[in-house]
């Protein structure tokens, strides 16, 4: 195992609230992790945005310290504790953005882009259509209806957890025939769901949500 030098813990040191950004964006969003070189690069972007948000919170701590009550001087494990609470607040924020749509939303409404934030067609499709039903076309041809509680971010891998299933003419999908339930949903208590490989499927549909159901 090679050793690791001073100088790169010292970046590794340095970029870490960047990599801590990088860390809760990923895991709370649709976006696919980038290759080891793009990791690094957005973590000095990052960096520098939670050390300039970190300055900013240092003046406004030192203006409040001076005009108005007393507080704890800035030290180093004071402006630690700040960068990793900075980090994580804009890593949750950044997030939050993507996942609503809203920062882009707005810009489209003042016709300065036609952009979404979301990674992809299949991410923006499923998320603006989240209280809707789907209908799944299966390569054997047959049609699978029902609420997608979870579904894939790929749309080449994972998997669909469709709930209230029916086939196409309200069967249940646990009696393995095609005939005789209502297609509101399966009349079974023991059945919660089903979970169909995406790879089984030629394309969705999305209707609207059954009146009554919640």
């Amino acid at each position: 195992m090679p050793e690791v030098s001073k100088e790169m813990v010292a970046l590794l040191a340095y970029l870490m609230s960047g990599f801590i950004v990088g860390w809760v964006f990923y895991n709370l969003t649709s976006y696919k992790r980038p290759n080891a070189l793009e990791r690094v690069i957005q973590a000095f972007i990052f960096t520098i945005v939670v050390q300039t948000a970190v300055v900013l919170e240092k003046w406004a701590l030192l203006f409040v310290g001076e005009s108005a009550f007393e507080l704890r001087p800035w030290t180093s494990e004071v402006e630690l504790l700040s960068s990793v609470v900075t980090a994580l607040v804009i890593g949750v924020f950044g997030s939050w953005l993507v996942n609503t749509d809203i920062g882009l939303a707005q810009l489209r409404k003042w016709k300065i882009s036609k952009r979404s934030s979301h990674p992809s067609e299949w991410c923006g499709a499923f998320t603006e259509h989240d209280n809707e039903y789907v209908v799944l076309h299966l390569k054997d041809d047959r049609r699978l209806y029902g609420a997608a509680s979870i579904w894939p971010s790929d749309p080449a891998d994972g998997h669909f957890f469709i709930s209230n299933p029916s086939w196409e003419n309200g069967s249940n999908p646990m009696e393995g025939g095609e005939s005789g339930q209502s297609n509101t949903g399966s009349t079974s208590s023991e059945l919660s769901g089903i979970l169909i490989s995406v790879t089984d499927v030629k394309w969705v549909e999305f209707v609207k949500r059954p009146e009554g159901v919640a």
